[in-house]
């Protein structure tokens, strides 16, 4: 089997607005456009962006001008982009029409726009939507809180479907999620980046037997830990490099049953992945690394 490279960035936030916390908004517009330069002359074979790709300035019509500029910086690369939906993407855009924008076309059902999955050498590549409230009701524009997010019943029915086809066709299967999947504590308690539901989502990872692992944004500084045999890798965001640096992004490298991320950029080097240079998840022989937990 031939190794499969895929792009991935996490977190742009772009959007004309000043620094704040530590987030160069402004900037992310050079780093998407420097981004999609260096996956073209790599030559991937797609991209993902794993959501929050802008941010808003609660004025519907001027959000739809910021993602057009982030959509056009993108557009170095030739190849083909997986929009995975952020919680800021959707403060004033509803999902439909977020992804409408990002691909041109209204290909999924609006109920189920944000999860879907895509075939490509001998790998299913499954896209969650985690911008759901507890009763399964989809959140758009400004309607939820970002703390109170699940993967909705539907979508677990979607998924243990989807896994099982990927299963049957002998396809090795790697989940693409802007909340996060894994289970984490902070001195305050319970990490708000975590699904609600993560433990129901984990438990139909595992029983499929066939995901490789889950690769998430949305904690801007990374994190990286194994559990159950299946690792959770979440990238570094591209809004928290400071003006002037190198953009952060990477590129997945699947081949067979070994998964591996090559990261560039300079917030691999401040982040609690705990990792850095081309990061080993899983072994050419199925094997995943020990339980690695960055404190």
């Amino acid at each position: 089997m031939a190794m499969l490279r895929i792009g991935v960035l996490a977190d742009p936030h772009y959007a004309p607005r000043d620094t704040v916390n530590g987030r160069y908004y402004r900037d992310s517009l050079r780093k998407l456009r420097q981004c999609a330069q260096v996956l073209q002359s790599e030559r991937v074979d797609l991209a993902v962006n794993l959501g929050d790709l802008v941010d808003t300035t609660r004025n519907i019509r001027e959000v739809r001008s910021h993602l057009n500029a982030a959509l056009d910086a993108l557009s170095p690369y030739s190849g083909e982009w997986l929009h995975v939906l952020g919680n800021h993407d959707l403060l004033e855009l509803d999902k439909d029409s977020f992804l409408a924008a990002c691909t041109g076309h209204r290909g999924r059902p609006a109920e189920r726009c944000g999860y879907y999955f895509k075939d490509v050498g001998g790998y299913r590549l499954v896209v969650l939507d985690g911008n759901f409230d507890g009763m399964g009701r989809s959140y758009n524009r400004e309607e939820f809180d970002w703390t109170d997010c699940y993967i909705s019943p539907a979508q677990l029915i979607w998924l243990k479907d989807t896994l099982a086809q990927a299963k049957e066709k002998g396809l090795r299967a790697v989940v693409f999620t802007h909340e996060n999947l894994d289970e984490r504590q902070t001195p305050e308690g319970r990490d708000p980046h975590v699904v609600h539901n993560s433990g129901q989502v984990r438990s139909i990872l595992e029983e499929s037997g066939t995901v490789l692992g889950v690769i998430q944004g949305h904690c801007h500084t990374g994190y990286y830990q194994v559990i159950r045999g299946i690792p959770y890798f979440t990238f570094p965001s591209m809004v928290v490099d400071p003006d002037g640096a190198d953009a952060t992004f990477g590129i997945l490298e699947l081949e067979g049953e070994s998964m591996a991320v090559a990261g560039l950029g300079s917030g691999w080097k401040n982040s609690r992945t705990g990792l850095e240079g081309r990061i080993i998840l899983r072994e050419a022989n199925g094997a995943v690394p020990g339980e690695a937990r960055p404190g």
